[in-house]
C-alpha cells in the first residue's frame, strides 16, 4: 500500500511539470498570434503602391533546451505561409509594410520584427543616348546607347534578389530590371581605322538586375546590381548605326567595324552608397562611393550628386508625406573613377582573339564624368534630359559630351 501511494504522488507530480511547460507553450504562441494579427490589421491600410510581402531570414542556431516559437505570417496575394523558428536569441526578419505611417519595430519573446517598405509601383523608363543630341555634335567614343529599366513588384521575389547585398534595417526598398545596348567607335567613323592611339569598334548589350535601399533615418542610400550579357558583333552594334547611317544621307557609312573586339561573355557586379550631406524639402546634395568588379568593368570611385527642385522623398515617404502630382528639378552628377580594366578598349576577359585593343599602359587611369540635367514628371508621366562629359579614357584620346533624352511612364 505504501508503495502505491508514492507511486500515485510521483505520478501526479510528473503531470503537473508537463502540464506547466505546456502552458508556457501556449502562452508564447499566443503572443506570437497576438502580433501576426496587429502586423494584419496594419496591412489593410497599405496605399496602392505598396503591399505586404515576406523575406524568409534563416533562424540563429538553438540549443537543444531551448523553446521552439510558430509564427504564421500570410501574405494576401500568393497565400504564402512561413515558419519562423526561435528560442531566446535574438532573430532580424525584414518585412514589407506600408510606407504611409513610420517604420517601426515589433517585438515579440526572441523575435524582432524590421520592416521594410517595398515600392509597388510599376515604373518604365526608356533613356535614348548618341553623342549627337549635343550643342555641338560629334561621331565618336560612346556614339549611341538604349536603355530600359523597369521598377516592379514581382522583382522583389526573382531568384536574383539572393544576389543583392542584404539590409537588415529599417528602410525602403525598390527593385529594376535593366536591358543596355551602347557601341562605341574611334575617333572618326568616316575613314579606315589605323589600328594605333585610336579607340576600337565595340559593342554591348546586356541585362542587369538592381535592388535600391533608402534607409530615411540614417540617410543612406544602397544600391547593388548584377549584369550579364556579352559583348562583340551578337550585341548588334555595327548592324544599328550601319543602317542609322543609311537613313540618313548626310551621314556616311561608318568604316572598321569587322575590327571590333570580339565576342565575349559578361558577367559584372557594382556598388553603389549615397549619404546626404544636405537634405532640404526642396535641395539634396549627396556623397557617394561606388565600385564595380567583372568581366566589362573593374573600377572605384567617389563623386557628388546635386537635386533642387519639387521631387518626392529621396529617402521615401513618411507617415504624413503623399506622392506629388507634378515634379521639376535640376539634377547634376560628378564622379571621378580610378580605373583598373575596362573591356571596351583592352579587350574580353576570356577571348583573346582581337584585331586591335588598347594595351595596359595606354589606359588613363583617372578619368572624371560629369552629368546635368532636368527632370519633369505630371501623374507618373515625365520626361529627362541631360548632358553628359567625360575626361579621355585612352592617353592621347579626347574629351567626349553626348546627350540623353528619358522617358518615364507609370505602368
Amino acid at each position: 500500500m505504501k508503495t502505491f501511494r508514492i507511486t500515485l504522488v510521483s505520478f501526479l507530480f510528473i503531470t503537473a511539470c508537463q502540464l506547466q511547460q505546456v502552458k508556457r507553450h501556449d502562452d508564447l504562441k499566443q503572443q506570437s498570434s497576438i502580433a501576426a494579427d496587429s502586423h494584419a490589421s496594419d496591412v489593410k491600410n497599405t496605399p496602392k503602391h505598396l503591399t505586404p510581402s515576406v523575406n524568409r531570414v534563416a533562424a540563429n542556431e538553438l540549443s537543444d533546451n531551448q523553446l521552439v516559437t510558430e509564427t504564421a505570417i500570410q501574405k494576401p496575394a500568393s497565400k504564402e505561409v512561413f515558419r519562423i523558428e526561435s528560442g531566446n536569441r535574438r532573430v532580424v526578419v525584414p518585412l514589407t509594410d506600408a510606407a504611409s505611417r513610420k517604420l517601426l519595430s515589433r517585438k515579440i519573446p526572441g523575435i524582432e520584427w524590421v520592416e521594410q517598405s517595398v515600392d509597388t509601383r510599376t515604373i518604365l523608363k526608356i533613356h535614348f543616348e548618341n553623342d549627337l543630341i549635343t550643342y555641338a555634335n560629334t561621331d565618336r567614343y560612346f556614339t549611341s546607347g538604349i536603355r530600359f529599366d523597369l521598377q516592379a513588384e514581382w522583382l522583389a521575389v526573382s531568384s536574383f534578389q539572393k544576389l543583392m547585398i542584404p539590409y537588415k534595417r529599417k528602410a525602403f526598398v525598390s527593385y529594376n530590371l535593366s536591358m543596355v545596348q551602347n557601341m562605341y567607335t574611334p575617333t572618326d567613323t568616316r575613314v579606315a581605322p589605323e589600328l594605333h592611339d585610336n579607340r576600337p569598334y565595340s559593342s554591348v548589350l546586356y541585362f542587369g538586375f538592381r535592388k535600391t535601399v533608402a534607409d530615411p533615418l540614417r540617410k543612406l542610400i544602397l544600391s547593388s546590381e548584377f549584369n550579364l550579357g556579352y559583348i562583340g558583333p551578337y550585341s548588334l552594334g555595327s548592324s544599328l548605326q550601319t543602317m542609322v547611317h543609311k537613313t540618313f544621307p548626310t551621314n556616311d557609312k561608318p568604316l572598321g567595324w569587322e575590327s571590333q573586339i570580339n565576342s565575349d561573355i559578361i558577367l559584372n557586379y557594382s556598388v553603389q552608397a549615397q549619404k546626404a550631406l544636405v537634405n532640404k524639402e526642396n535641395l539634396t546634395l549627396l556623397a557617394d562611393l561606388d565600385a564595380e568588379a567583372g568581366t566589362l568593368y573593374t573600377n572605384a570611385g567617389a563623386g557628388l550628386q546635386l537635386q533642387a527642385g519639387k521631387a518626392e522623398p529621396v529617402f521615401g515617404l513618411t507617415s504624413t508625406e503623399k506622392l506629388p502630382e507634378i515634379e521639376y528639378y535640376f539634377f547634376a552628377k560628378t564622379d571621378i573613377s580610378f580605373v583598373a580594366y575596362n573591356a571596351l578598349l583592352q579587350g574580353g576577359v576570356f577571348n583573346q582573339d582581337n584585331v586591335f585593343t588598347l594595351e595596359q599602359n595606354e589606359i588613363q587611369r583617372v578619368v572624371g564624368k560629369v552629368e546635368a540635367g532636368i527632370h519633369f514628371k505630371y501623374k507618373g508621366i515625365g520626361m529627362e534630359i541631360a548632358q553628359h562629359y567625360i575626361s579621355p579614357e585612352y592617353k592621347g584620346g579626347l574629351w567626349h559630351k553626348w546627350g540623353r533624352m528619358s522617358l518615364i511612364f507609370k505602368l
